[in-house]
């Protein structure tokens, strides 16, 4: 378990994409043909009412951490659910190896966080692959889409970097297996 340096939480703490007020055409279209990872409750059930089901989602049960609970019918939207623990303001190596073993998968995955998910955005750019996008919720602002560059990841594997993971995560440079 790791908690993010100061420094690293405030670099996180900015916008890093393209903040949308809405989830309009110019979003929608900006997914097309990409491995889509979600973070937060009300972003993944946004996308899932506009049609839209990302290969990777991770929720939490709450949002602006008021507990919600787990929207009814959404674990069989997806091929499989996992469950994890989480502590806020951290990220468990637990966590990370979920995440990792879910875009390696190739199955359609639903993380189930008891804690807190807001962190979790980190070790999906860290593990993701070219063509892969993140969607995840600005409180009072919107939804953010990262298009996941080589230096977003290498930030992302920085930040991951400093778990105990003996740095074996990252020798698995397989793209995500999408069916």
């Amino acid at each position: 378990m790791m908690k993010i340096s100061e420094r690293d939480r405030e670099f996180l703490s900015e916008p890093r994409g393209k903040l949308f007020k809405k989830m309009d055409n110019e979003f929608v279209s900006m997914l097309k043909g990409k491995f889509l990872m979600s973070v937060g409750d009300m972003v993944t059930k946004s996308l899932l009412r506009v049609g839209i089901d990302p290969d990777i989602a991770i929720i939490d049960g709450k949002i602006e951490r008021k507990e919600i609970g787990i929207e009814e019918g959404i674990k069989e939207t997806f091929d499989r659910v996992i469950r994890v623990r989480n502590p806020p303001g951290e990220i468990t190596r637990e966590l990370v190896e979920s995440i990792r073993d879910s875009i390696l998968s190739g199955k359609r995955t639903l993380i189930i966080v008891d804690g807190e998910e807001d962190l979790a955005g980190v070790p999906c750019v860290a593990f993701s692959s070219e063509h892969s996008v993140l969607v995840y919720g600005q409180p009072g602002e919107g939804v953010v889409l990262l298009e996941i560059s080589d230096s977003d990841r290498r930030k992302a594997r920085e930040i991951v970097g400093g778990i105990d993971l003996e740095n074996r995560i990252f020798r698995e440079e397989r793209e995500p297996t999408l069916e």
